[in-house]
């Protein structure tokens, strides 16, 4: 009865997963980056935190955020469809991305204090550091780091840990 109680359990945990949330082998998708979102802040007590996201063109998506309260840690990884990736290039490209350059914005209080956005274009890399407040940034950047945030609460789900889309 154990072994069947352990495989319904494991049953469950599989059909409980989101369509496309586990990457497998990552060598039949492009592994070349599209963006790279780093975010530090602090939470409500005081303490760091630190956020990662990897975007590649192919479509994996990887996010991990690490927090001194109490020694918080998530990490999960999805694939995105071609569609989420050619809304978030279209979007993207609206924004003309490889034009901003940040340095905008304010820490939000207990939240993100800063964001590093880096986008790798087909010949050169640009980084644009924000505020965690980065409402008050000229619009094609908020339009840059909306795009992204609202990209990844669709292909991981909702994480607050690094952003809010404007409409969740």
């Amino acid at each position: 009865m154990r072994l069947a109680f352990r495989l319904a359990l494991a049953a469950l945990a599989v059909l409980a997963l989101p369509a496309g949330a586990q990457v497998g082998s990552t060598t039949k998708y492009d592994m070349r980056p599209l963006i790279q979102l780093h975010a530090t802040g602090s939470d409500f007590v005081g303490k760091p935190f630190q956020t990662d996201v990897f975007i590649y063109r192919g479509g994996p998506v990887f996010f991990s955020y690490k927090a001194e309260t109490g020694d918080a840690r998530r990490v999960a990884s999805a694939v995105a469809t071609p569609e989420q990736l050619a809304a978030l290039n279209q979007a993207l490209a609206r924004a003309q991305v490889g034009r901003q350059t940040g340095g905008c914005g304010s820490p939000a209080p207990d939240y993100v204090q800063e964001y590093d956005l880096t986008w790798y274009g087909p010949q050169r890399a640009r980084t644009i550091p924000a505020g965690g407040d980065y409402s008050d940034c000229p619009e094609k950047v908020v339009q840059v780091f909306q795009a992204t945030c609202e990209f990844l609460w669709t292909v991981l789900g909702p994480s607050p840990e690094i952003c809010v889309p404007a409409n969740p």
